[in-house]
Formats: structure tokens, C-alpha cells, sequence
């Protein structure tokens, strides 16, 4: 939610529960149990590749300086490698963390994951960890109606069903299980804690869906101690095999990943019929702060990886911790947002220079441990395959290239705030551009030239932008040829993955501005059918191509419908194809070094709207404003706004061209006087919605005067709190020369698709204070 002035309010619900009471006591209120409208659901990713079924997968576990940083705008740490992560767990040291709605928004748009926690740690849980079990126990006395009978300990089904409605309610997909402490019931307890897991997975599964995950953190054994393992074995046995997956401690001596593996396939079958498993569910726990990781964490964490071995022992792995690189060096002089990325980027996805080396501190081996030799650096994504964002026929595509940060916010291409201090929205955050980085990847298009091809990199731009907060620039640069056909060279970038399915209509639609060439540069979109090593393997029929829309202050867009075709051996499952440019640089001297770049502002690929049916445009139908009373009951754990805010609410609609007079029909026609369309998500949603103030006179009589929204103050968006179509104006949002008198507040949208609603299909409500 960047914001003109002032911090992110929040809204009325809890962040976080510190006591399994606290979770009582807001679902027994009558105005609490309410679902987060605006929480985007999870898609699935439906592409399967040769590589991803049999290989391991990646788990991030961030833990950033105790959760929930988002609230304050100021730059922090934000995750930018969804496209190789199939879970992320949002970690706190709560006893209920549930993720903020940014960060499952920016999770669930590339089809990962996010998961909350269900952590006890220290002797004050102890009494929470029987509550666990027996219940919301009432305040009255109870008792057994045959006293003096001697019972095991029970399990209650309550709180299973209490953490799975939660995670419903809020929009994430399960939990870690993170118990710490020791469980001073011994093996009873630990049994009822391992029958009341298999409780809890079903109602996530029932209440969630089949995709629900709940992860086993290694930590007590079948004794109820304390005593980390760091593999899988058969003293944690009993809590991997109700779970859907199994996080191993971080201390593990080189040969452990291999023995949890033949650990797991050495179990009989039959144990794990009722929550069936295969090596990926083994999670095998890297510390990026290393705290006695094998590797030393950082930029070491390469070796811990090679021993968990994803693509040819397909165990998984978890890494915790990322946030390292933003936490370690932010007090280092000369640290701003600049240097943390490429720092991060070095981590992730290797240095932005080729050939730079990558210094590795040296490791001590551990006591009784054999020297383990590694080679050269390797970055963290190397060893995860990448996986496209859910298909746009059930999730829409849409990307600014924005990293969830900026230090400015665009509309259109026009510069409405300027923070010099940056902000930070999760919930903002889109793909990068998944096949632009570490540098793009160029290759001749149509003709072969006899010439080495350009080099090219990548970088974030955030003076720039044409919605959002930023831009992605591409810099390409190349030798001079003596070639004749040299003078004209056709380049083919991709720009990020996509899932497809054949027979099926898609549009896609970019948003570029050439920024400088030496030539001659032309443009075109285009999408081709690749493999998992980027070769082009089959058709696409693509229509549209070459018509180019000169938009404000220099930005240019483009179009394409395209189909891709099926295949007899492939049959109609999900493809993969890369949506990218084709560039044509026209140059006088091929003789002559070259070069060019351009800024991506905006990419979309969603279902091409059936050519036959009523056109309609998306609009916002009303707005309204309330001054709510303060709750009687104050919020559990939630940060409030200010006195006094104000409610700016407003709903959306759609609004069809007008048709002519209906001609007379004969009865038995079976024509309908029009079609309307049918297709899946065919009622146009929203990214999020811009909103902006102005002072307004109080009358309108002669000589007064009435201001249009291109006089508006730029206040801030939508989007933070995971509820539709609203937001919370505070005074310290409202600049001072507005703080007093009418206001005028005007509501713009960004479509799904990327579009802006003009002005005519906008509205404004009046606030008199």
C-alpha cells in the first residue's frame, strides 16, 4: 500500500495469536469470524515436467526480524524467487503466526504456497501444549461422570478444527509445526500430539483443500524430549507419518540427507497409505545464518545443497532464513537498497557480471567429521527447477516488474509520489521477468548471423515506471561484424515462462520504452513453444502481430493473440512457452560495435474474450465514506489506526455497449437476440485501485469552483489488508493542506489484465467533516 504521507494503517483483525486462548477469544466474537475477501486463492501449477516430478523442492522459512514488517513503509527485505519455490512459511516466534495478505497474494500469484506457524517454545508453553489437546476447557467444573477411572490423555478435536478454519478464513494453505519444548507427558503425550496432527490434517485438507500442507519441524522425539535428529528416523517417525512432509533440524553431518532417504524407502508401504509420501516430502533444513549448517550458511549454502542432491536423490529442501543477506549487512556503511540486491541477487541467482568469482569463506570441518570437497560457487536457484505461474485460463497473468519496493509510485507513466525514504508493499510485488535473470538470454531470430551473439544484462530501474513502482531494463550491446547481412540483425529475447494449453486463445500484452540504439529498432511481441533447455519444439499460431500503440511520455504497447497448437505425442496438457521480443536493430556500419536497451513497464497474458459474444467494460459503480464508532472490544494483537479514520468503500460492476432494437424473431429460433460471454473468470477483477483527495468548496453557486480528479492529491492504494474494494484514511495519511474542511476522494482501478480505468468509468465520493 504505497502511501503519499504517513505509515500503513491497519485494519481491525489480529496479525498474530500469543496464546491458544487469544484464538478462543476472537472467534467468540460475533463480529470476528469473517473472511478475507480480497486474499487471492491458491492456483495450482499445473505444468509437469520431466525434471520437477522426480525432483526435490524448495522451501523458504524467511524469519525477518519477528514478522510482520510490512505495516511499517518504510524498504525491507522481500523475496523475489517464487518461480522456484513451492512453499513459503511465513515465521514468527507468535504462537499463531498467520501470513500478512500481501505476502499469500504474492505467493499464490506464482502458484506457491504460504504457510503460517504453530510454534511452542520455552516452559510457558507447556500449558498450551496440553491445551492442544484437551480443548477450549470451559470455566465450570466438569468431570467424568464414572470419577476415579484412569483415562489416557485425551484429543480433542478443537483446536484442529479452529487452526484449519483460520487458515481458511485468512487465505493460507497449512502450517508448520514448530514444538520446541519438551513434552513433559512423555510418550502418552506424544501419541495424542501425533493422533491430533492426523485430526488437523484432514480439516486443513477439508476446509482448505487437497493442496493443504502440514510440516513436522524435527525437534521432540517418541519420549517427549527435546533432542533435535537432523534426519529422518524412527524417533520422529510417529510425527513425519500424520504429516504431509518432514522439516529436518539444520546440524546434520554430510551422510544424514542419504540416510533419511533410505530411512523413508525402508518404511512398509502400508504405513503411509492414509497420507501417502515419496522422498520430496523430506525437507532437509539449510540455515543461510549457518549456526552449524554444513557449509557455514551464506554464501556456502551451495554445500549443503549439493548433499540434499534434489534432482538425483529428490530429497527436498528447506532453507531458512534468507533474509540474512538484508539483516547482516544493513548497518555496513555505504548499505542501501541498491547494494542488498545485488548482494541478493549473487545469493540467488549468481553475480550479475559473467565470469565474476564469488569469495566463499572457508569452513572448519566439524569435530569427528571427514573433510567434504566442493567446487566453485554455485547460486541457490541452480539446484531447483523453474516453474511457470498457474495458466493464465485460471489465473490471469499480470506483471509491472516490480520487486515490492520503490521509492515512487506511476500511473500511466506519470509520477504521482515521490518517498525518497522508498515503501514497501508485498502485496505489489510481481514477477521480475522469470527468463531475464541473471542477464537475458539473446539468440539470432530467422537468420543465423556469422557472428558471435550480444551480450546482455538486467537491472531494476525505479525512476521510471508505467504502473507501479518500477521498471526492468534491458541492455544489450555487441561487436561489429564485416558481414554484409551483418546490417541487419534479429534478435529473440524471452522474457518470462509461461503455461499454456494448446487449442486454447490467449492475448498477451506488453508495455515498453525504447530508451536508446545505435540504429535503426523495431519491435515486435512474440511467444514460442520451448523445452526445459529453452529449444524451440513446436508451433504456435499467433495473429495480431505488428500493430504498436504510441502511449504518454514514451511508452509504447503492443499485442498479440496466440494458439498454441496440440500434438499427437504430446497430447493437450499444459506447455510451456516464453512470451518475449523479437528485436530488429537496422544499423548503417555493421562494422561498428552496437547496442540498445529498453524498459519493460508492464506484461499480461490472459484468455482471449470470445470475438461473438456483447462487449462490456469494467467500471466502479458507487464509493461511500463511514467514520466508524471504535469496538467496545479492542483487537487482539492488531495494530489500530488512528482516531477518527475514515472508510473509503466502493463496489465495481460491468456495463454492456448499447445494442439496437430488437428485430421481430420467428418463435422457433434458436438464436438468442445476443450472447454473452461464459468463460471461465469472465467478470473482470482488479490488481488494486488508486486513490486521490482534494479539497472541494462547500457550495456550488456562482463563482465557485469544482475541481476534476486531474487536480487530485495522490493519497495512496489498496490492497494490504486482504479486504475488497475499501481502505483506511487516517489523518496521517492526509496531507496537512487537506487535513481540514470537504474533501472530494476519487477511486481509480488497475484491471487484472493491466488496464486503467479512465476517468469516465471512475467515480468520486463527497466527504463533509
Amino acid at each position: 500500500m504505497p502511501l503519499a504521507f504517513g505509515e500503513i494503517p491497519c485494519g481491525d483483525i489480529p496479525l498474530y495469536f500469543k496464546t491458544l486462548s487469544e484464538l478462543d477469544e476472537w472467534h467468540n466474537r460475533s463480529y470476528s469470524r469473517k473472511r478475507l475477501d480480497d486474499v487471492l486463492a491458491y492456483t495450482p501449477r499445473n505444468t509437469i515436467n520431466s525434471k520437477s516430478s522426480t525432483s526435490g523442492q524448495l522451501l523458504i522459512c524467511h524469519d525477518y526480524k519477528g514478522g510482520y514488517t510490512e505495516y511499517k513503509s518504510p524498504l525491507s527485505y522481500t523475496f523475489n524467487f517464487w518461480d522456484h519455490c513451492d512453499t513459503f512459511i511465513y515465521f514468527s516466534h507468535h504462537r499463531v503466526t498467520i501470513p500478512p495478505p500481501s505476502w499469500i497474494n504474492a505467493a499464490h500469484k506464482h502458484g506457491t504456497k504460504m504457510l503460517g506457524v504453530l510454534i511452542f517454545e520455552h516452559a510457558e508453553s507447556a500449558e498450551d501444549l496440553l491445551r492442544l489437546l484437551l480443548g477450549n476447557v470451559p470455566a465450570s467444573r466438569t468431570s467424568s461422570v464414572k470419577s476415579g477411572v484412569k483415562n489416557t490423555l485425551p484429543v480433542s478435536a478443537h483446536y484442529a478444527r479452529e487452526l484449519a478454519q483460520l487458515a481458511s478464513d485468512r487465505g493460507f494453505d497449512g502450517y508448520l509445526l514448530n514444538v520446541e519444548y519438551r513434552l513433559e507427558g512423555g510418550p502418552e503425550q506424544v501419541r495424542a500430539i501425533e493422533a491430533w496432527i492426523s485430526i488437523l490434517n484432514h480439516e486443513l485438507k477439508r476446509t482448505v483443500g487437497p493442496h493443504a500442507q502440514t510440516i513436522w519441524y524435527d525437534s521432540v522425539i517418541i519420549n517427549g524430549d527435546l533432542r533435535w535428529q537432523d534426519r529422518l528416523n524412527t524417533l520422529n517417525l510417529p510425527f513425519f507419518l500424520p504429516s504431509t512432509s518432514f522439516f529436518t533440524n539444520y546440524t546434520w553431518p554430510s551422510t544424514f540427507p542419504s540416510l533419511s532417504a533410505q530411512y523413508m524407502m525402508s518404511l512398509d508401504a502400508s504405513l503411509l497409505q492414509e497420507s501417502p509420501k515419496t522422498l520430496k516430502d523430506i525437507f532437509v533444513g539449510v540455515d543461510v545464518w549457518g549456526r552449524g549448517s554444513h557449509g557455514g550458511g551464506g554464501f556456502g549454502c551451495f554445500k549443503a545443497l549439493e548433499h540434499t542432491d534434489t534432482r538425483s536423490l529428490g530429497l527436498s529442501s528447506a532453507i531458512f532464513g534468507p533474509a540474512w543477506t538484508w539483516e547482516s549487512e544493513q548497518d555496513k556503511e555505504g548499505w542501501n537498497w541498491q547494494r542488498w540486491w545485488a548482494y541478493e541477487r549473487k545469493l540467488w541467482i549468481g553475480p550479475e557480471r559473467i565470469g565474476e568469482q564469488v569469495d566463499v569463506p572457508p569452513v572448519r570441518p566439524r569435530p569427528g567429521e571427514p573433510p567434504c570437497a566442493h567446487g566453485d560457487y554455485k547460486p541457490l536457484t541452480s539446484f531447483f527447477d523453474p516453474q511457470a505461474p498457474p495458466n493464465p485460463y485460471a489465473l490471469p497473468f499480470y506483471t509491472s516488474f516490480s520487486p515490492g519496493v520503490g521509492f515512487r509510485w506511476f500511473v500511466g507513466g506519470a509520477q504521482v509520489m515521490h518517498k525518497p525514504e522508498g515503501w514497501t508493499d508485498i502485496d505489489k510485488q510481481t514477477s521480475l521477468g522469470s527468463k531475464l535473470w541473471p542477464r537475458p538470454s539473446v539468440s539470432w531470430d530467422t537468420i543465423e548471423l556469422e557472428e558471435p551473439l550480444p551480450t546482455g544484462s538486467t537491472s531494476l530501474i525505479f525512476d521510471d515506471a508505467y504502473n507501479g513502482g518500477s521498471t526492468v531494463r534491458i541492455s544489450i550491446c555487441g561487436e561489429g561484424s564485416q558481414a554484409e547481412e551483418s546490417a541487419f540483425r534479429c534478435m529473440w529475447i524471452p522474457v518470462q515462462a509461461i503455461a499454456v494449453t494448446p487449442v486454447l486463445s490467449y492475448t498477451a500484452t506488453i508495455v515498453y520504452k525504447p530508451s536508446t540504439a545505435v540504429g535503426s529498432l523495431e519491435t515486435l511481441m512474440s511467444v514460442k513453444l520451448e523445452d526445459e533447455e529453452g529449444t524451440n519444439t513446436g508451433s504456435v499460431d499467433i495473429s495480431g502481430e505488428g500493430v504498436i500503440d504510441e502511449l504518454p511520455r514514451g511508452w509504447c504497447r503492443t499485442s498479440i493473440q496466440f494458439v498454441p497448437t496440440g500434438s499427437e505425442q504430446g497430447g493437450n496438457s499444459d506447455k510451456v512457452i516464453s512470451v518475449g521480443l523479437i528485436l530488429s536493430l537496422t544499423t548503417e556500419d555493421p562494422s561498428l560495435p552496437y547496442g540498445f536497451s529498453l524498459q519493460l513497464g508492464q506484461l499480461s497474458v490472459y484468455p482471449t474474450p470470445p470475438t461473438n459474444t456483447v462487449a462490456y467494460e469494467p467500471r466502479i459503480l458507487w464509493a461511500d465514506c463511514e467514520f466508524p464508532k471504535p469496538s467496545q472490544q479492542a483487537p487482539i494483537n492488531a495494530v489500530s489506526t488512528t482516531k477518527s479514520p475514515m472508510v473509503i468503500s466502493w463496489d465495481t460492476s460491468i456495463s454492456f455497449t448499447s445494442y439496437a432494437t430488437i428485430n421481430p424473431l420467428h418463435i422457433e429460433d434458436p438464436n438468442p437476440p445476443w450472447v454473452l460471454d461464459r468463460s471461465p473468470r469472465w467478470y473482470p477483477k482488479f490488481q488494486y485501485f488508486n486513490i486521490y483527495a482534494l479539497r472541494r468548496e462547500r457550495t456550488f453557486g456562482e463563482g465557485s469552483m469544482v475541481w476534476g480528479p486531474e487536480d487530485a492529491q495522490f493519497i495512496g492504494t489498496s490492497g494490504l489488508h486482504g479486504t475488497r474494494n475499501k481502505m483506511v484514511i487516517d489523518a496521517s495519511v492526509i496531507p496537512e493542506r487537506l487535513q481540514k474542511g470537504p474533501l472530494r476522494v476519487f477511486i481509480q482501478g488497475l484491471t487484472e489484465t493491466g488496464e486503467i480505468l479512465p476517468w469516465d468509468r471512475c467515480v468520486y465520493v463527497d466527504i463533509d467533516r
